[in-house]
């Protein structure tokens, strides 16, 4: 991810842990982003504010230049010193210089005014902060400084306990030395770095919240996960010029890739230091305190139990907690009693989930570890059960111990091996008909992994199987999730068992899902089966069922020592809710996948606009659209100017010696036509001629008035008016 550098920065971090307002359990991740502020906090007046400002750069100028004096010392110290004279095996050595045990003395000397003098500014602006240890460090400079001058003082005696007090001289110096720099190293600057994390819950980005952490809190926590084995990136310490912007920037970077590596492993990322740091408001109850509670008031109502020690952290649940028992009739058997939290799955009545515990109670089936003990109550529930002390298959795997950390055991084995193929074949069938059993008797499950199975005497027994009914979220959940073809709870048994199968065939759960590449699985048999759950084209067309699954070459030859038809016989009214709140757990998880399965489009959609790539493909079609657009009013424009200059052409001359007729739109009355011409003057020797016919009357009867002049004027033509004329055949030739 990218780190801004903005004053806040936007990122997600997904939880695996279960939380009633998760929309997804995705895999986690994180970002954030550094500031520098001062430590200290609330109003102050406007014009200290520079006083204070220039106070604190004096104290950071001082610290720093008394730790450059004080690295310069413990150099020498060594140099001049070594420990073999410190521990009195040696003299010391003659070439020890006077004059430069003196000078160093009288720069220890100037670091511890300046530093006082700068602590006397800072508390002259009005800030307490850094004060005392500020003039702790000029104490302890001063105490180095007077060792040293011991130093000198011993060298230059002639005494012949001259070697026993430099020797001594020396070894003061030392620790007044060491003391200094560990003073300075505890006051550190008069600012620090904070960093702002911005933490996302599932894909809205309305549950999100902003951490704000210090180096030390990385530290801190980076100490508390040193248990797992696992070597995790922190960026190193540094004492001198960490308020540099070019190391701020470099640690910011450094800090991201450590959040990354945490919040991207699985075991990690679930446990409560991790939630605690990345959530301190949803994981400020103390987990432990609340199942003592219920523990006790369970002991006080039944009195045969006794508690004999608290497992902690053996399980990777936040809210589930576990205690070692022993039942006072039987002093020597030893139980597993767990207090569990109601997660948000919980579909059941609290009288359908007593009836349900009770049928598991009773229960006795050679696949399914049995439950001796169940109590449930609105917000958790008791259980108690046999305690193996072989632990689970996982432990088996691992080769670990039962009773340790589930950190330290699991995220990074060092003797972890796959089970040979005998046993992958007999635990498989076992595993397989443990979950037909469940399945055809309306009990949903969705818990199989390695750690909820237990092997005794070369049996698998399912553990924990009342989870489902309790609403506790799966830890597959972030991998089943976006996945929707993985809808119902059988198909999530499937695909928690091919996850089982790998884990038993390699010795570690696959790093992610889909998995394409089975080099590291040795058996032909087990990469079929592998495939039909595990691999890309499964996860588009779908699980196949527990029976198809037994039928494979695989497991259908196992032969069991339960041959007789097993069967869990279940009351018609639990069944029935059973399968209502079944559906209602499927409607829930397929909700999840969609708002995620969109979400995951948006971001394809939004990364893909963004791209280089297309950037530059919408810039060229945007210069053709423009192209073609201009073309087109080019086009217009021409052909409007030929229609204007075509119509011009076509229209016909008017003679001026006939009237036009008026308009015979009957809307409106054309005005009337104008006055023919003056007749021509009468050419000589025609005067016998008669007039020219009188123009017609000008009438405003529009059309009707036009015709019946024009009619007049026919009808007054005559024949013999027409002057005679002579013409001259000129159509001969000329001779």
């Amino acid at each position: 991810m990218v780190v801004t550098e903005r004053p806040e920065s936007e990122a997600s971090v997904g939880e695996r842990e279960e939380n009633p307002s998760a929309i997804a359990e995705s895999e986690p991740s994180a970002l954030f982003n550094a500031k520098e502020e001062q430590d200290e906090t609330g109003p102050a007046a406007a014009s200290l504010d520079e006083t204070r400002s220039a106070a604190v750069l004096q104290v950071d100028a001082a610290l720093s230049s008394a730790a450059d004096t004080v690295h310069h010392a413990m150099a020498e110290l060594e140099r001049t010193c070594p420990s073999s004279i410190l521990s009195g095996a040696a003299a010391p050595p003659e070439t020890t210089s006077v004059a430069a045990v003196s000078l160093l003395s009288q720069s220890l000397v100037n670091a511890a005014v300046a530093v006082h003098d700068s602590s006397a500014a800072l508390q002259q602006s009005g800030s307490v902060i850094h004060v005392s240890a500020v003039i702790h460090v000029a104490a302890v400079l001063h105490n180095a400084a007077e060792a040293l001058r011991d130093v000198s003082a011993a060298l230059l005696s002639t005494s012949a306990t001259t070697a026993c007090h430099v020797e001594t001289a020396w070894y003061n110096a030392a620790v007044a030395i060491n003391i200094a720099s560990a003073a300075l190293h505890e006051a550190g600057p008069a600012r620090a770095v904070e960093y702002i994390i911005r933490v996302q819950r599932g894909v809205s980005s309305d549950n999100s919240w902003q951490v704000i952490r210090r180096y030390s809190d990385f530290d801190v926590l980076n100490g508390s996960l040193m248990v797992c084995g696992i070597s995790l990136p922190l960026p190193p310490k540094k004492l001198l010029g960490n308020m540099d912007r070019e190391f701020i920037a470099e640690r910011q970077r450094g800090l991201q890739s450590y959040l990354d590596s945490i919040t991207q492993h699985p075991l990690l990322c679930s446990s409560l230091t991790i939630k605690k740091f990345l959530d301190p408001n949803n994981y400020c109850a103390n987990y432990t305190e609340i199942a003592l509670q219920q523990v006790a008031m369970f002991f006080r109502s039944d009195l045969k139990w006794e508690v004999q020690e608290p497992l902690k952290d053996i399980g990777w649940r936040i809210r589930k907690k576990y205690f070692l028992i022993k039942n006072k009739e039987q002093p020597k058997e030893r139980y597993l009693l767990s207090w569990v939290d109601i997660g948000p799955d919980k579909f059941l009545s609290d009288k359908d989930l007593q009836s349900a515990m009770k049928l598991l109670t009773s229960l006795s089936a050679p696949y399914l570890c049995p439950l001796l003990f169940s109590s449930t109550s609105e917000s958790s529930a008791l259980l108690i059960r046999p305690f193996s002390e072989r632990g689970s298959l996982r432990d088996h795997i691992c080769k670990v111990k039962p009773r340790e950390s589930y950190l330290k055991k699991y995220c990074n084995p060092k003797k972890s091996q796959g089970l040979e193929l005998p046993q992958i074949k007999l635990y498989g069938r076992q595993i397989l008909e443990g979950l037909k059993l469940l399945h055809d008797g309306g009990l949903f499950y969705g818990h199989l992994h390695a750690s909820n199975v237990i092997v005794e005497d070369g049996v698998c027994r399912l553990m924990d199987v009342e989870n489902g009914m309790l609403g506790v979220p799966s830890t597959l959940r972030p991998s089943f999730t976006p996945l929707r073809k993985i809808n119902t709870v059988e198909s999530i048994d499937v695909f928690c068992f091919g996850h089982l199968l790998y884990e038993m065939t390699c010795g570690r759960p696959p790093d992610g899902v889909p998995v394409d590449q089975y080099a590291s699985v040795p058996y032909t048999a087990v990469v079929s089966v592998l495939q039909s759950i595990l691999s890309s084209e499964a996860s588009k067309s779908g699980m196949p069922t527990v029976s198809q699954l037994v039928q494979t070459p695989l497991f259908s030859d196992v032969q069991l020592q339960q041959s007789e038809k097993l069967q869990i016989k279940v009351p018609s009214r639990l069944k029935e809710a059973l399968k209502t709140a079944k559906e209602s757990l499927e409607r829930r998880l397929q909700e999840e996948q969609r708002l995620m399965h969109q979400h995951r489009r948006l971001t394809r959609a939004q990364s893909h606009h963004g791209s280089e790539e297309e950037k530059k493909r919408r810039k060229i079609l945007a210069r053709k659209k423009s192209r073609q657009s201009a073309y087109e009013n080019e086009e217009d424009l021409s052909v409007r100017n030929n229609n204007n200059s075509g119509s011009g052409a076509s229209s016909p001359p008017t003679c001026p010696s006939s009237p036009t007729p008026p308009s015979t739109t009957g809307a409106q009355t054309s005005p009337p036509p104008p006055p023919p011409p003056p007749p021509p003057p009468p050419m000589p020797g025609s005067s016998s001629c008669p007039p020219p016919p009188p123009p017609p009357l000008s009438s405003s009867d529009g059309a009707g008035g036009g015709r019946s002049a024009l009619l007049s004027s026919i009808q007054a033509f005559s024949k013999g008016k027409l002057k005679k004329a002579e013409t001259a055949a000129r159509s001969k030739p000329v001779t």
